[in-house]
């Protein structure tokens, strides 16, 4: 835990001088996912599945609940600009079950920062997640370079997320359904 509060404190050091400039990566993702919002927030809020949810984690495990914040330690599976397997994030969950908002406080690059905003569409049937990521690859890695492999990797995070959400939640639709059908027939 001294790790995470020294990493804490560094990061808070650096949104207290943090300026947007020209070497941010910013993107957006939107998509419809097929299950009602609080099922999508349950998802992105069970920290300890999230090798499920997102299929470069190898491994998270949740080190402090305080308060609205949830920290995390990540190990990432190995993939392009990973140099350090580990991680250590901060989430706010300040903004259930319409914003979820993380921010990287060590790992590889000099920052990262996420918000997840989910809102119901189709009379609370559907939910419509919009996934906005924003990173700073440090002075290594040109801008453009990092925009165009953070764009790809956020629209495959969308689609992974969106698949395993809507295919978890179809099978508990069904298990509902076959219980209900039993009920009814008296079998």
């Amino acid at each position: 835990c001294a790790q995470i509060a020294s990493a804490e404190s560094n990061a808070l050091a650096q949104d207290g001088q943090k300026t947007h400039t020209a070497k941010v990566a910013r993107t957006t993702v939107e998509l419809v996912i097929k299950a009602p919002r609080e099922v999508v927030w349950k998802k992105l809020t069970d920290f300890d599945n999230y090798p499920q949810l997102f299929p470069r984690v190898k491994s998270c495990q949740v080190l402090k609940r305080e308060s609205e914040s949830v920290y995390l330690e990540s190990v990432l599976k190995p993939q392009l600009f990973v140099k350090q397997a580990t991680q250590h994030t901060i989430n706010h969950l300040g903004g259930s079950p319409n914003v979820l908002r993380w921010r990287m406080l060590d790992g590889n690059f000099k920052s990262a920062v996420g918000e997840w905003t989910l809102s119901p569409t189709d009379g609370g049937k559907y939910c419509k997640a919009r996934y906005v990521l924003e990173i700073d690859p440090g002075p290594v890695i040109p801008r453009t370079m990092a925009s165009m492999v953070i764009s790809m990797v956020q629209k495959e995070i969308m689609a992974d997320v969106k698949r395993a959400i809507e295919v978890d939640y179809a099978r508990t639709c069904q298990g509902r359904g076959l219980e209900s059908a039993l009920l009814t027939t008296g079998n």
